[in-house]
């Protein structure tokens, strides 16, 4: 009693701090002092613990991020737990009960569906307009198989006569659209399309014969008021806009001709006006009907039952609390000009995308596209078709340099001087594209009558914006690799490598990044010592300016700051950018210099290479390892995903114990923490695992650093060449700036032979120079090459986590929990939206490339509108014929497919005494075995209405040997497809391959529940997919024909024996294949018990069963067996949940187990982190095995030099000065492809999935932005 008096005194305290702080409620990250200020544009996490009130005997239940009414003291509800059998501890931690308001606000739901979902409106009402109950199961069938044979999305009636203007008639529109809307590179199947088009009946040559397509083509790329106005009628959108962006050139004292400022046109932007783009999507009948009017909560009762906990889930933007906030400040608080007006109000959610790219492969021509996508539709409905391009950025010309160079006398300007004006134009640039239009729709709304006829005022909210790190520098005006590196909070630069321990996570709740007026006021300041003729980077500037700032302003701190607008929470995390080609391949690259620096040779590396291209494929998930994985070549993100997913079982064993350990757990860490940060649905459990493993990666890095601290890792030697040529090019660029064109030459080494590693090569290290002291500082030393091999000389090199992109992955459960699930804003969609420009690009003449790919915008979104109108029209015959086609390729409906071709037969005899397979000894007792397992399955298809103890008693009576085949024989097939719900209530599909890698499968284990020491899941191999017809000689079944037969399907499996890994070992599974001698390695299993096609890994280290390759039998190939397998759980994200048992929304058959689930992970939490406290509150306990600094608030209030350190940091940072000497280069080189690989992905390199493929930053960043 008293432990619960204690309780509920906390939880009062906690009630009363939420009614002074609107935004600070009840969070998972330590929540501060009320006395400290928490700023409003970051509110706190949407899926939050629910807090379960009563007051005089009624429920009063209460919402995280919404204000409440003035609440009256809460007491502890009794709640009965008898049927739950959890303790009170966790009862007070997250309640069973649904949140509701008192006051004005109240919520309305809807009928809950088969996977215990139901939303939650804020409003008295369900919607009348909701998208998602037009729904039909090919609507979230995701399978990349069979991808829609056009646009999925039915439509409401057209015109009888739809217009197919520019074209003249319809044959000249098919002809157009078959040339423009399928591709710059015709195939094979292009032409035999067009054949199939010319010889349609439908179509006519004299109606093409005299179409002008020059014209016709033109005009459709020009904007209407470039048209006579009879001839621009069917233009229904307000095309491109060209416009002179102008900045301020600041002018140095020492300049010639003055000093301050002066105005000059530094670039044209090329750009649509946002609000015209909102208006044609909400006028769009097509769109209308996938568009969300209204956010909603979405709820989860596994059990459907009362007592049953509700989850809260998110899928999407529109059920984020960012969205649902932004909606009742419009509904409930509207501006003082609008608040008469009684239409419905409506959000309409921004998302924005910028990334500049290569448009070629061998070719310096580049893009820098702004694409925007609508947070009120369905990410799953996201194509090329809905994404809007905004707007083509200017960067600096050559003639506006030339320009810049006359005003310095000819000498190049310092790297921060045209950093600064990179930044002046891209500002510039947002501040023509932030107009009053947009501000207008922002305040007061926009009126416009719906496709239903219904009038609503529309309210423009700006959610993400998703870019790469230099970009995002960019958009924050902040330093480059300065001091406050973060976009999101103030952390300094020198606690970067603290991420996850307490202090951190407490750290950047408490001290976001901020628009405040203060930092306002600081860049004006700025800006006007500039205008006295100070330098940019010079010492005057910067001493008025803090955190990393720089003195530029902001252009949505400008236009945006009366709406309270914060740029800095729009900038979400990037997943690809900073885990994928970041923090996970400087991992993968730093184990690579381990394995180099552990075997002379590169032994472990060649063998790592090996294995690697040993993995099976799986899927479109994990693709053939065809190239060494340790070269790094022509890497694209997808790849380091898929060496990420299948890095436990390459890595395992190349190294000695207890190394060998502690990388496996590390890379386990790695792929699980990956695993939930992607997940395209979240739910308040998987948030807490979130929460946990950031602190548990954090942890595990740390420990890992420690733990290699005495191994003498080198350089790899591309990047020992890289290092070379940068800083080759460093000299090159000091002698031009200093006017000496004279070759100097290069500072001499002293050179080291390292002691570790008797093959290295030797290490070049401290610098002697030959030339003087001033020579050394005036020029950057240049890599000598070893003289034995004529190769570039290699450092020491350290695992440095001390960079941005580490300390961001700290932001990525805070960012998840307000915005929604990684993938709604994810670069890559950007990446994936880059291939348009870059095909569009080859139909250009190369001299005004922004200006033509414009146009050729206009033209493909105009062809498809077209597309619509005729091919959904009511009584269009082509439209129906598609839909057919569409409909009999895509069956999501079903269980699985197998062909019902009978070309393959195989005769019963051949497993006869004396048959062709006798003598093989997986065919032992086949025919038995086979009709024993038919027989209970054809007694229930010829007794349907028997009960499961009536059919299980007849088959008990009856003999297997009167099971009878027709024609004594059976059918092969290659191919069997597996349709399956996902762990987010979508449809997909697997496809097994018979004799091939792709040949496993799990079933669901009967007698598994959570807690058990049994396995979840049974696995088999598939040896063969067959089917048969299946008759009786007995007296079953005699109610139909005499020779009924009954068509039944079936699989021949081998099996695997389980070693299941438990939770503490942070390992794969374990399998291995049975010995065909054993009585029960074989079997017969019904293709309804698969639950999907699975990934086995051999175990490399273990070895194979049969070293020369010789089995027992050539019908199971037991010759090619391991001795062991890995299972592997991290193949994609629906596998990854399946192991997650109870958590996974759409795997119904982990339900019954989902509310034991919840209580198991809420004790856990509450257990470790304590009862008020949070994921990261209890630094005691949370900070366990970690090699950092005990107390991280002691560093946070040291002087600026930060003398001193944790014993964590020493360990990093001995024997780590090379890094520091590459000008803090590391926190780029992560994201820096190979020099083969600079350019964007080329056509092989592409597939149907997103194209992950990214530039050089560094090389991006120089071009695009300048240098710091």
């Amino acid at each position: 009693m008293a432990e619960l008096r204690s309780q509920g005194s906390d939880l009062r305290e906690s009630v009363k701090r939420r009614r002074l702080d609107a935004v600070g409620a009840f969070t998972r990250i330590q929540r501060p002092h009320p006395s400290q200020t928490i700023p409003v544009e970051d509110p706190p996490p949407g899926i939050l613990p629910h807090i379960h009130l009563v007051q005089n005997n009624e429920d009063v239940r209460t919402d995280e991020g919404i204000d409440p009414p003035n609440l009256p003291e809460p007491q502890l509800a009794d709640v009965n737990r008898e049927s739950l059998e959890e303790p009170p501890e966790a009862e007070a931690r997250i309640s069973t009960g649904e949140l509701q308001r008192t006051g004005t606000l109240e919520f309305s739901h809807s009928t809950m569906d088969s996977f215990g979902l139901r939303k939650r409106y804020h409003s008295t009402e369900p919607p009348a307009h909701d998208p998602d109950t037009t729904q039909t199961t090919l609507d979230i069938y995701d399978s990349p198989y069979h991808p829609p044979a056009g646009d999925s999305e039915a439509q409401p009636k057209a015109s009888e006569t739809p217009s197919f203007a520019p074209f003249p008639n319809l044959s000249s529109f098919e002809l157009g659209e078959w040339f423009y809307g399928q591709g710059t590179q015709k195939s094979l199947k292009d032409f035999k399309a067009l054949i199939q088009l010319l010889t349609s009946p439908g179509f006519a040559i004299s109606d093409i014969q005299d179409t002008k397509w020059n014209k016709v083509f033109r005009d459709l790329g020009k904007n209407k008021d470039e048209l006579k106005p009879s001839e621009s009628e069917w233009i229904d959108d307000s095309g491109w806009k060209t416009t002179d962006v102008e900045i301020e050139v600041p002018i140095h004292h020492r300049m010639a001709s003055g000093q301050g400022v002066e105005k000059h046109v530094a670039g044209t932007l090329f750009h649509r006006s946002i609000v015209s783009i909102v208006e044609e999507k909400i006028r769009n009948v097509t769109d209308s009907r996938f568009f969300h009017y209204d956010g909603h909560e979405l709820r989860w009762s596994p059990d459907k039952s009362d007592s049953s906990p509700e989850i809260r889930v998110m899928s999407e933007l529109y059920h984020s609390d960012a969205f649902l906030q932004a909606q009742k400040e419009v509904r409930e608080s509207p501006p003082p000009q609008i608040k008469d007006c009684d239409l419905p109000r409506v959000v309409v959610g921004l998302m924005f995308w910028s990334d500049a790219t290569h448009l070629s492969t061998f070719s310096t021509t580049k893009l820098w596209p702004l694409y925007m996508a609508f947070a009120n539709e369905s990410k799953h409905r996201r194509s090329d078709d809905l994404c809007n391009h905004v707007a083509y950025f200017d960067a600096l010309s050559d003639s506006f340099k030339d320009y810049v160079t006359g005003r310095t006398g000819g000498k190049v300007p310092p790297n921060g001087f045209m950093a600064h004006l990179n930044r002046e134009l891209f500002h510039a640039q947002w501040g023509i594209m932030l107009d009053d239009e947009l501000l207008k729709a922002i305040e007061e709304g926009i009126v416009i009558t719906c496709s239903d006829g219904v009038q609503r005022r529309f309210f423009i909210r700006i959610f993400t914006y998703s870019a790469d790190y230099p970009e995002k520098v960019l958009i924050a005006t902040i330093k480059n690799r300065g001091d406050c590196p973060c976009v999101r909070c103030l952390v300094q630069k020198k606690n970067l490598d603290q991420m996850g321990t307490p202090e951190d996570m407490t750290f950047r709740a408490n001290h976001p990044r901020v628009d405040s007026a203060e930092r306002q006021n600081r860049v004006e300041k700025a800006r006007g010592v500039i205008q006295g003729g100070a330098a940019v980077n010079g010492k005057p500037v910067m001493r008025e300016l803090d955190n990393a700032e720089v003195p530029t302003i902001n252009a949505f701190s400008k236009r945006l700051r009366i709406t309270g607008f914060n740029i800095f929470s729009a900038l979400v995390v990037d997943l690809l950018h900073e885990y994928e080609i970041g923090v996970w391949k400087s991992l993968f690259v730093h184990l690579i210099r381990v394995l180099q620096a552990s075997s002379p040779g590169s032994v472990l590396v060649n063998e790592l290479d090996k294995r690697y291209r040993a993995i099976p494929p799986f899927n479109q998930t994990i693709r053939k390892f065809s190239s060494n994985a340790s070269d790094l070549k022509r890497r694209a993100a997808r790849d380091y995903e898929d060496l990420l997913q299948c890095s436990i079982p390459a890595f395992d064993g190349l190294l000695p114990e207890p190394l060998n350990t502690h990388v496996l757990k590390l890379l386990y860490v790695n792929a699980r923490w990956h695993a939930v940060a992607k997940l395209r649905m979240q739910t308040e459990l998987s948030l807490v695992i979130l929460d946990q493993m950031t602190v548990l990666l954090g942890e595990q890095y740390r420990s890992f650093i420690k733990e290699t601290a005495n191994i003498e890792t080198l350089e790899l030697p591309k990047e020992a060449e890289r290092r070379m040529k940068a800083a080759s090019k460093k000299l090159t660029t000091a002698s031009k700036k200093s006017g000496n064109s004279k070759v100097i030459p290069p500072p001499s080494f002293r050179i080291i032979q390292a002691t570790s590693n008797p093959g290295s090569i030797p290490i070049a290290s401290e610098k002697e120079t030959a030339t003087g002291r001033d020579v050394a500082q005036t020029h950057p030393p240049v890599p000598l090459r070893d003289s034995r091999t004529n190769k570039p000389t290699r450092r020491r090199k350290r695992l440095n986590i001390s960079t941005v992109k580490f300390h961001i992955l700290g932001h990525y459960p805070r960012v998840i929990r307000h915005f929604g699930p990684s993938d709604s804003f994810s670069s890559e969609w950007g990446e994936h939206w880059h291939r348009k420009p870059k095909a569009w690009s080859k139909r250009t003449s190369r001299k005004f490339i922004r200006k033509e790919i414009s146009q050729h915008e206009r033209r493909y979104a105009r062809v498809r509108r077209t597309k619509r109108r005729i091919l959904f029209n009511s009584k269009s015959e082509k439209a129906s014929k598609l839909r057919q086609q569409q409909e009999g390729a895509r069956n999501p409906d079903i269980h699985h497919y197998i062909g019902s071709s009978q070309q393959t037969p195989i005769l019963c005899a051949n497993f006869s005494q004396n048959g062709s397979f006798s003598t093989d000894v997986a065919c032992s007792f086949f025919i038995r075995k086979l009709k024993q397992h038919l027989l209970p399955r054809f007694v229930a298809a010829a007794e349907p209405d028997l009960n499961a103890d009536q059919l299980r008693e007849l088959t008990q009576a009856q003999e297997w040997s009167n099971v009878i085949l027709k024609k004594n024989q059976f059918y092969s097939h290659k191919i069997m497809r597996i349709k399956y719900t996902t762990y987010n209530a979508r449809r997909d599909e697997d496809i097994v391959h018979v004799e091939t890698d792709r040949c496993n499968v799990m079933l669901l284990n009967p007698e598994y529940s959570r807690g058990s020491s049994l396995h979840p899941f049974r696995y088999a191999k598939v040896i063969g997919i067959l089917h048969t017809e299946v008759g009786h000689v007995g007296s079953i079944g005699l109610r139909g024909p005499p020779d009924e037969y009954h068509s039944i399907e079936f699989l021949w499996v081998r099996w695997y024996q389980i070693s299941p890994a438990t939770v503490t070992d942070s390992e794969l599974d374990r399998a291995k294949l049975l010995p065909l001698s054993h009585p029960e390695s074989l079997g017969f299993i019904d293709p309804n018990e698969v639950l999907r096609a699975c990934h086995i890994i051999p175990c490399f280290k273990s070895g194979r069963r049969y070293p020369d390759g010789r089995g027992t039998s050539n019908i199971a190939e037991d010759g090619t067996d391991w001795n062991q397998y890995f299972i592997n759980r991290f193949v994609d994200r629906d596998m990854f949940m399946r192991y997650e048992w109870g958590l996974a929304v759409g795997h119904l058959y982990t339900h019954r187990d989902a509310v034991a689930a919840y209580w198991e992970i809420v004790g856990r939490s509450s257990a470790v982190h304590g009862e008020d406290s949070n994921v990261h509150g209890d630094t005691s306990k949370t900070n366990v095995g970690n090699d950092g600094p005990p107390s991280l608030q002691q560093e946070y209030s040291q002087d600026e030099e930060g003398r001193e350190v944790g014993e964590g940091r020493q360990e990093q940072e001995a024997g780590g000065k090379e890094d520091e000497e590459q000008g803090d280069e590391e926190d780029e080189e992560v994201g820096v492809e190979d020099d083969e690989s600079e350019d964007e992905d080329s056509d092989q390199d592409s597939d149907d999935g997103y194209d992950k493929r990214v530039e050089s930053e560094d090389e991006r960043e120089v071009f695009m932005f300048g240098t710091d």
